[in-house]
């Protein structure tokens, strides 16, 4: 069952298939037309699949062409051509072979006449394996032709068998010559040398009788019409069209100027997958014009100018050079034998395939095709005095998506362009899929809102609330205007250059410093004299950087740290102890004996506490001024107060009475009373046996007349 492909598919199936090849139309920098539709009609195609794609006149019905590998076949013969027909221009029937013999086929093209489509090929004449040679497979080379009717049918046969007489085919072409169709394709002789020399020949044909003739009616000795040759004896051709100028064939192609040769294209295209037009292997060609009136080859560009042959759906011999397009518009009598005309300045995307897609008989759009730059890009003819301006929009544009072969491109009749191509993720040739696109021509010509769009998604990723006012690029966001065309691309482009402006001139908030300003105010109340080391402090309330954004909290937060960090580091200065110290040592002076009571002096000494820092030297100096007035309070002892002597009196030294010599009382009588207080003591000094006891008494006894004689005289 077939469902608008070539492959049944589930929704789901599809789904994933579209996502995988289809995806991101708007990703990254690269940004494209939307296409109106977009069928993946095959996956897993040739690495190196060639399209074409053509439309019936007057009619939806399509017919596209593309190579692929035959699955059964080996890898050395594997590659096959098939044709699809679309009744309603948008399904497509299931593909079938246009020759299935199993040989290699190669280079297709493409021509619609009438109610028929004329398709040419290259085709080997015999089947390779592992053990044929290079040559052995470029001599085996011919050409095939198939006919298509507008109902789909098909009949196709060989007709430049390869091999014969060492010439083999390539690049066969078809283009309307006057009333005719004339089949042209690159012969080659000598394929076993290394000097061989390459022509373009040519017949008519007819599709009707499905019969060629030559271009006078000439014959070889077979009776077979003989083609006509156009250019001979040149080096290998890897491009060229034809087309009636002038009323003569003219024909202008690419000649090799590096020593390449169709072998070497060959071997790429079997061997290594690529594209069999040689682009990747020919590095040097020059552009030449032969004309079929005299047979002289004239040089239109040479290789410094990155020349190509561009193709064209219009019977016209176009060209690029140096960036620009340009095509043969006759030939003159000058020094350059030929004229010609400007179509389009393409120094945009300079030097890649080009392909011009006409409308009414002239030049409406030419496509622009480099599988380096992973998109089509559009030039369009509107009219205006500006030429040929490049759309901004591209047909494709998906990042890591490559299209291995030139697409193939098409006004429909619809008026949308159609294309078909082989396109995939870059480095992965086994995912490359055939797909077929149609665009509203409205669609390709609207304006590019890339930057706009890079410019809103770069505001949309922004904290508004980082920002002092970001009210501005809220406004530049809501003027976008949709839906410009690309004649308004100045203004689409200013959307962008405005947000983008705005966005440059925000100013983010200030960080929050309230908690770096009050650990600074804190730190600041703080004595700086009272501290063994204040500097970290100072330190780190001076590294403070006041320019910190709120995107940078963090770091002010960390500063804030530093300081508060730095003052619980800080060490008060010890006490000052030296008034402790010289009151310790002057209470170490003295004669502790001597005193009646040494011992708060002592206590007060052994109180004192160490250690204690400056803020707490009120209690130091008080400990000094305990022991200072611990040592005032003292007193002495008497200095004839002996241990154990009852003290009897206390008289100063002036009214002591003195001794006489050996202890002899004073002179004065004793009181009444006197002579029994004296023998009461007599009696008790024998009682109490102790001498010493008796010497202190009578000490005493002499002190007391003495004071009672001092008290007598005193009283006179």
């Amino acid at each position: 069952m077939v469902k608008n492909g070539f492959i049944a598919k589930t929704k789901t199936t599809l789904v994933v298939l579209l996502s995988l090849l289809i995806v991101g139309l708007v990703s990254g920098t690269a940004f494209a037309a939307e296409a109106a539709k977009d069928n993946v009609l095959k996956e897993g195609v040739a690495s190196f699949s060639e399209v074409k794609l053509v439309e019936f006149p007057n009619s939806t019905k399509k017919i596209l062409v593309y190579t692929d590998d035959d699955e059964a076949a080996n890898e050395w013969s594997a590659g096959r051509l098939y044709y699809s027909f679309s009744s309603d221009g948008n399904s497509f029937a299931v593909p079938k072979a246009l020759k299935d013999d199993g040989t290699w086929d190669m280079q297709p093209f493409v021509y619609v006449d009438g109610n028929v489509a004329v398709v040419t090929w290259t085709d080997a004449n015999k089947g390779f394996d592992e053990y044929t040679t290079t040559d052995a497979m470029v001599s085996s080379m011919g050409l095939s032709i198939a006919i298509v009717d507008s109902n789909g049918n098909m009949k196709s046969h060989s007709f430049m068998e390869g091999g014969l007489e060492d010439t083999f085919y390539f690049g066969s072409r078809v283009a309307k010559s006057g009333s005719k169709l004339l089949v042209t394709w690159v012969a080659c002789t000598n394929s076993e040398d290394v000097g061989r020399t390459y022509r373009v020949e040519g017949l008519y044909y007819d599709p009707e009788t499905d019969r060629f003739q030559s271009i006078d009616g000439s014959v070889d000795a077979n009776g077979n019409p003989k083609p006509a040759v156009f250019v001979e004896d040149d080096k290998y051709i890897p491009s060229y069209s034809a087309a009636e100028i002038n009323g003569s064939v003219a024909v202008l192609f690419e000649e090799a100027t590096d020593g390449t040769q169709f072998s070497d294209v060959l071997r790429k295209a079997v061997y290594g997958g690529l594209s069999p037009r040689g682009d990747e292997v020919v590095k040097t060609k020059q552009l030449k014009l032969v004309s079929a009136a005299d047979g002289v080859a004239r040089t239109v560009a040479l290789a410094n100018s990155n020349p190509s042959v561009v193709e064209s759906d219009l019977s016209e011999l176009a060209f690029y050079s140096s960036g620009t397009i340009s095509k043969i518009s006759g030939f003159s009598s000058g020094a350059e034998g030929f004229s010609t005309s400007k179509i389009a300045d393409v120094s945009r995307t300079g030097s890649v395939r080009y392909e011009i897609i006409s409308k009414d008989g002239s030049e409406l759009y030419i496509a622009a095709y480099d599988p380096a730059q992973q998109d089509i890009r559009l030039y369009y003819r509107d009219g205006s005095s500006s030429g040929m301006p490049l759309l901004p929009l591209g047909m494709r544009g998906e990042d890591g998506i490559a299209f291995p072969t030139e697409p193939s491109i098409i006004l429909s009749s619809s008026g949308r362009l159609a294309s078909l191509w082989a396109k995939g993720p870059v480095g992965d040739r086994s995912s490359i899929a055939l797909v077929y696109s149609e665009y509203e021509q409205q669609e390709l010509q609207k304006a590019d809102y890339g930057a706009v769009t890079e410019a809103i998604n770069k505001a949309t990723a922004l904290n508004a609330e980082e920002y002092v006012d970001f009210s501005h690029v809220t406004n530049a966001v809501s003027a976008v205007v949709y839906g410009k065309s690309y004649t308004e691309q100045v203004e689409v482009d200013a959307y962008a250059a405005a947000i983008n402006d705005a966005i440059g001139a925000l100013t983010l908030r200030g960080a929050d410093y309230a908690a770096v300003d009050a650990l600074v105010t804190k730190a600041q109340a703080l004595d700086a004299d009272l501290y063994k080391d204040f500097s970290p402090v100072s330190a780190a309330i001076g590294a403070i950087d006041r320019s910190k954004t709120i995107r940078e909290q963090a770091e002010v937060d960390a500063m804030a740290k530093a300081i508060d960090d730095a003052m619980a580091a800080l060490e008060y200065k010890d006490a000052d102890y030296s008034k402790v110290d010289e009151a310790i040592a002057k209470a170490g002076a003295l004669n502790k004996a001597e005193y009646k009571d040494f011992s708060t002096v002592e206590l007060a000494v052994t109180s004192v506490v160490r250690g204690k820092n400056i803020t707490e030297q009120d209690s130091v100096d008080a400990m000094a001024k305990a022991i200072e007035d611990a040592i005032d309070a003292l007193e002495k002892k008497a200095e004839d107060d002996d241990a154990g002597q009852v003290d009897v009196g206390k008289k100063s030294e002036s009214e002591e009475p003195q001794a006489s010599d050996e202890g002899s009382l004073t002179d004065a009588d004793p009181q009444t009373g006197d002579s029994d207080t004296f023998m009461f003591l007599i009696a008790l000094v024998f009682l109490s046996g102790a001498s010493a006891v008796f010497s202190r008494i009578m000490k005493n006894i002499v002190l007391a007349g003495k004071w009672g004689a001092y008290a007598k005289a005193k009283n006179h």
